[in-house]
């Protein structure tokens, strides 16, 4: 079960009223993947760009080796961009995912997976992932990876994550996307969980 404290924070989210440690993040609006998540305002792209999936080596919370193109071949992902030592944003995304989870249950594994990538490797070990992640989803279908930061930065630029400054800099991004057709979508802020999951389940079944 959520802890009480997400299940506030994610009931003012979805208001739009979120102010955490003094940093208000706008609820988000959907848009198509084009380019990267800074520099252009939010709303709705014209454009899709198909994303390459890194080949970079990376591993998950259980000290399993992944490459994210071959765990996600094939398949439509959710994947969001989180640290574990955050402060801010990152505990809020993850109660969305955690939300998107229980609402995709029946689609995930051959179909539909979900990825937290984090954003501090320097920091983030598979153990603290791990620990992490108990809070939100004990599924075996959502993947916490990290690796080297050399791996890791470049697997967040393959999805128009930058990789400049802290990691408290970054963000708050959700995207999903089929692997298979190429179709991305992203939110940029605080999303509904019922907006991405229905967005999820519709590009696992193209």
């Amino acid at each position: 079960m959520m802890p009480s404290a997400h299940v506030f924070a994610l009931g003012c989210l979805l208001a739009g009223c979120l102010n955490i440690a003094g940093v208000t993040w706008p609820v988000a609006t959907a848009e198509s993947r084009e380019g990267s998540v800074l520099g252009r305002p939010s709303g709705l792209s014209s454009d899709t760009d198909k994303v390459t999936l890194p080949t970079v080596p990376l591993v998950d919370q259980d000290s399993q080796a992944q490459r994210m193109d071959r765990l996600l071949e094939g398949r439509t992902v959710v994947i969001d961009f989180v640290y574990t030592s955050c402060k801010t944003s990152c505990s809020i995304l993850s109660a969305i995912m955690g939300q998107v989870e229980q609402r995709v249950r029946d689609r995930l594994g051959d179909h539909l997976l979900l990825v937290s990538l984090t954003v501090d490797p320097a920091h983030d070990t598979p153990a603290q992932l791990k620990e992490y992640a108990a809070k939100f989803s004990a599924t075996p279908h959502w993947h916490w990876l990290t690796g080297s930061m050399p791996d890791v930065k470049q697997a967040l630029r393959a999805f128009g994550i930058p990789v400049v400054g802290r990691p408290e800099d970054h963000a708050p991004v959700i995207l999903a996307g089929n692997v298979r057709t190429g179709k991305w979508q992203r939110w940029i802020g605080i999303p509904d969980p019922d907006v991405v999951a229905r967005a999820a389940q519709n590009l696992s079944s193209e």
